[in-house]
């Protein structure tokens, strides 16, 4: 009924809750703005909100089922209750429930983010995170609810979610076998992980069998909790492990400070934490927003000056440029003579791939050329 509806919403007395948001929130907002000539004010609102939700930005874009299959994934393994989770939410809602009140509340808070978010053009995993502790009180919720007196459809709820977990377990090893077969050998027992599930879902299927539901739940808690802790915990330490050094960034962590370095068409924020200083960005032409032939800011919260690599190494002469197998050909085109590649390795998981280190080589012609202008100065 939209009229009770919209009796429900003024009763929550929105002004009120709105002046006071405005009240905690607003100074900080204004006092940025006028900080950052309005620069922040118009990025945030108008770019990172108002954009991302009316047009696709970063090529993160998605149907209207994306955000069901984020949480299929991100939630499991108890996204294969969700079904069962759904109805018996909407029996709760359809009837008098002393518990009415809680579980619309949180069914609101699931349902508004995630419909809010699947109209926005921009999507990615993350945006639903926050409505996962609302999924899980409404999953606790109905599967304790099951367990006093545990229906017949709900028996087979809870075996068709045990036997999902079995062959769910048994997609993990088989995946996760034919990916560290290819990419990481050495670490093979990663895909015993998916055992976890398999074991687990089976032990609560045969507790089902002989009507021992609390110790079937209880098999399927501990199957849970111990395959997110193997996978997360140990999983993804033992893959990280495996990461080849990575001679390129190395290399210009080790150098002198005063040597400045670059990318050409290649740039990923970490690099900038593992070689411990500035990078900047060189591109073919100048940037629309920041293109320029210096490197000085305008502003200390504007994006850093995006130039052309032949206008960075005249500004300095002792340089270092990161590029790709793809771009290098046609960046030593663009730089003066002497320029080379001194040193490679490839990138995580695409061994395919190269990442290049471009440098001036001071040859003994050049360097006797230094001497003799020396002299005669």
């Amino acid at each position: 009924n939209p009229i009770h509806f919209a009796k429900a919403c003024w009763a929550m007395r929105p002004l009120t809750a709105t002046a006071v948001v405005l009240i905690v929130a607003a100074p900080w907002y204004v006092w940025v703005g006028l900080k950052t000539d309005g620069d922040f004010t118009q990025m945030f609102f108008l770019t990172e909100n108002l954009s991302r939700a009316t047009s696709v930005m970063e090529s993160h874009s998605g149907s209207w089922w994306y955000y069901l299959a984020a949480i299929a994934v991100g939630f499991f393994p108890w996204s294969i209750f969700l079904c069962p989770v759904v109805l018996a939410v909407d029996s709760q809602l359809s009837r008098p429930s002393q518990y009415r009140v809680a579980v619309t509340l949180l069914a609101c808070w699931v349902l508004v983010q995630l419909g809010l978010f699947t109209l926005a053009e921009t999507k990615l995993p993350s945006y639903v995170t926050p409505c996962y502790p609302a999924l899980a009180m409404l999953t606790s919720f109905c599967l304790l609810r099951w367990l006093p007196e545990l229906p017949g459809s709900g028996v087979k709820w809870l075996a068709a979610g045990l036997g999902t977990l079995v062959v769910s377990g048994l997609v993990v090893a088989i995946g996760l076998g034919i990916a560290t077969g290819r990419y990481f050998p050495g670490i093979w027992w990663i895909s015993l992980v998916g055992l976890v599930p398999i074991v687990g879902g089976g032990i609560g299927i045969l507790f089902l069998q002989y009507q021992k539901k609390q110790r079937a739940f209880l098999t399927m808690t501990v199957s849970a909790v111990s395959f997110c802790l193997l996978f997360f915990g140990i999983g993804t330490v033992a893959v990280d492990s495996t990461r080849p050094p990575d001679l390129v960034l190395n290399e210009i962590r080790a150098s002198e400070l005063d040597c400045e370095v670059a990318t050409y068409r290649c740039l990923e924020s970490s690099w900038v934490y593992y070689v411990g200083r500035p990078i900047h960005e060189l591109l073919p032409d100048f940037h629309p927003q920041t293109g320029a032939k210096s490197l000085n800011r305008l502003k200390d919260w504007k994006k850093k000056p995006v130039i052309r690599p032949e206008d960075f190494v005249d500004l300095h002469s002792d340089v270092m440029i990161i590029t790709t197998d793809e771009h290098v050909e046609e960046l030593l085109g663009r730089l003066p003579n002497g320029f080379e590649i001194v040193l490679k390795s490839a990138f995580f998981l695409q061994p395919d791939r190269k990442l290049l280190l471009i440098k001036r080589i001071e040859t003994e012609t050049a360097i006797a050329e230094t001497a003799s202008s020396d002299s005669i100065r």
